[in-house]
């Protein structure tokens, strides 16, 4: 890398390109295709994408920047491709010490961080400035129907943001619909654990929800990426649906374990009585009455999930919050981005809760379509004819079932 430095430096190409992502023209500021031959393969490049510009979310939410055209330059010297990953900067470091990403940048030299990783030669002299709030009064006193304007302008419209804010927002569905189903699933297997009996399986079950339940889910998302499934080639997205999978499945099956411990016992008893099986009373008779207690906790922990998404950002995951911060850091607009991703928020989540209550509404038993078996009840005038009908028809019926004794042809059976 410092041999591939040194010879950008001495051929003018670093200058160049600090002239490039200095200026004030965007329309220069495009990268290099890589069209180039790569014998060696491909490496993972990690920059932070909110820091324009070193890099930044360009056009159609992709990373582009000083950091990223020197990246590439420097690929090339050596024969590489290169794959753009932008994560927050706190997370750089630990993205190469981990081996998620081969280089990051860039960043300042400290001895603490270099005891992590090695540090290449200067790519860039930098000057520290300071910003303080602007004192012109035509901006003061800009009216809020036209900061309004200006703000959705550049938020959605400009360079098609809305393209990746619609993109962040599928991120976030995709997360949150995959590690709910999986956790509920997740939760009842440990539901038909604990059923049986038996004190590993309770210790197990106790302990994993404990543990689950004991840390953040940050934190166990930090753990499964860089630790866990560091040395693994893997997407953040599917590690965002284990660590999600894992912790809604120890709240889930919690939820649903005190449910069905608040059946009275009874109910199991007389099940048996009747000849079933325990597995048929727990299927037939427990599971039915106790799903009408946990459901709609369960579809409010559902979307509790997707608020709780919001996280993923810090495993390199492009969600609808991590989008926000690249559009904001791109527009310089402290409020509007945030703003419009919590409205954004609060439309999904009011949708998928209006979505699940309709689902959980027709699981209800009695909104259920009730129907009579082994009884022809005839057309609707029929019925009505037979309602006026004097008593004789009940006495006729009353004198047929004194004589047919039970179980004979003249006896119906009516079922619900």
């Amino acid at each position: 890398f410092n041999r591939a430095i040194k010879k950008l430096y001495e051929d003018g190409t670093i200058a160049e390109l600090t002239e490039k992502w200095a200026s004030v023209d965007d329309s220069i500021k495009t990268l290099p295709e890589q069209d180039w031959d790569a014998p060696n393969g491909t490496l993972k490049f990690a920059t932070t994408g909110t820091l324009e510009p070193f890099s930044y979310a360009g056009p159609g939410g992709e990373a582009i920047g000083f950091d990223v055209d020197l990246a590439l330059h420097i690929a090339k010297e050596l024969g590489y491709h290169v794959d753009t990953q932008m994560i927050g900067m706190d997370a750089i470091v630990a993205s190469v010490d981990s081996g998620k990403v081969d280089f990051g940048g860039t960043l300042t030299y400290t001895e603490e961080r270099a005891k992590a990783v090695d540090f290449s030669d200067s790519v860039m002299p930098v000057s520290v400035s300071v910003v303080v709030r602007a004192k012109d009064p035509v901006a003061q006193q800009q009216s809020l129907s036209s900061w309004l304007k200006e703000s959705f302008h550049k938020t959605f419209i400009e360079e098609d943001r809305w393209l990746l804010i619609l993109g962040g927002l599928g991120v976030t569905l995709l997360i949150s619909v995959c590690a709910g189903v999986l956790g509920a699933i997740l939760g009842f297997g440990t539901v038909m654990l604990r059923r049986r009996g038996t004190k590993w399986a309770e210790k197990l079950v106790t302990g994993y929800q404990a543990v689950m339940g004991g840390v953040p889910i940050v934190v166990w998302l930090m753990l499964f990426y860089y630790v866990v499934f560091g040395g693994v080639d893997i997407a953040g997205e599917i590690v965002a649906i284990i660590a999600f999978t894992l912790a809604f499945g120890a709240t889930s099956g919690s939820t649903m374990w005190t449910a069905i411990e608040g059946i009275d016992v009874i109910q199991e008893e007389t099940g048996l009585a009747l000849g079933y099986t325990r597995g048929q009373t727990f299927r037939k008779i427990i599971f039915p009455q106790a799903m009408q207690q946990f459901l709609p906790q369960l579809m409010g922990q559902f979307v509790s999930l997707m608020k709780e998404t919001a996280v993923v950002g810090y495993i390199a995951v492009q969600d609808l919050t991590r989008v926000g911060d690249l559009i904001r850091a791109r527009t310089m607009d402290a409020f509007f981005p945030l703003i419009a991703i919590a409205i954004i928020y609060f439309i999904a989540c009011r949708v998928l809760a209006r979505v699940i209550g309709r689902i959980t509404a027709k699981m209800k038993v009695e909104n259920r379509p009730r129907t009579v078996e082994g009884v022809d009840m005839g057309s609707d005038e029929t019925v009505q004819k037979d309602i006026g009908k004097p008593s004789q028809g009940s006495d006729q019926v009353e004198h047929e079932q004194e004589s047919s004794p039970p179980g004979s042809a003249g006896e119906e059976e009516v079922k619900l």
